[in-house]
């Protein structure tokens, strides 16, 4: 419902109809160990540069895994997401909304984005859906399915705990 809820900026009346309520995540990337080959796993980066250099580190060599650009990653799903940008550096490309909503909305579980610059276009999403709590979220989730008329994603949150 998170990755709904950051996009309904951009999205009007987008909802989700999964009940999972948080799967996005911020996280550094200097200094921290990102594990490279777990399995099932869709890692993005932004650029072929990347790309290559992270497929050389053996990221995305996991079963059932690959790496990708954000761009090449479009129309895919997986349960697994990790995105990863490995430059502070300024590039257009960092701040493309079109590129971090494909970015954030490629997972069915869970989503980390391991960056140092928080204020680029994908952290923005994720920032907007880690700071909502979990009630607001719920709350907007079901304002847009009343809107929708859609019964089954309106129970399933007013009987829920």
């Amino acid at each position: 419902m998170d990755v709904a809820y950051a996009l309904s900026e951009i999205y009007n009346g987008i909802y989700s109809s999964r009940s999972q309520v948080h799967s996005l995540e911020r996280k550094r990337y200097t200094g921290v160990v990102i594990p490279g080959t777990l399995p099932n796993t869709l890692y993005l980066v932004y650029t072929q540069a990347e790309k290559e250099s992270l497929t050389r580190q053996g990221y995305g060599s996991g079963p059932g895994s690959r790496i990708l650009t954000v761009h090449e990653a479009q129309g895919l799903t997986y349960g697994t997401v990790v995105i990863m940008r490995t430059t502070t550096e300024k590039h257009k490309i960092y701040d493309s909304v079109q590129h971090a909503v494909v970015a954030v909305s490629r997972h069915t579980v869970s989503c980390v984005y391991y960056t140092d610059d928080c204020d680029d276009a994908t952290g923005r999403l994720i920032e907007s859906a880690m700071a909502a709590t979990t009630n607001r979220i719920k709350e907007y989730n079901l304002k847009m399915a009343l809107r929708s008329r859609d019964a089954a994603v309106v129970e399933a949150l007013t009987t829920a705990n």
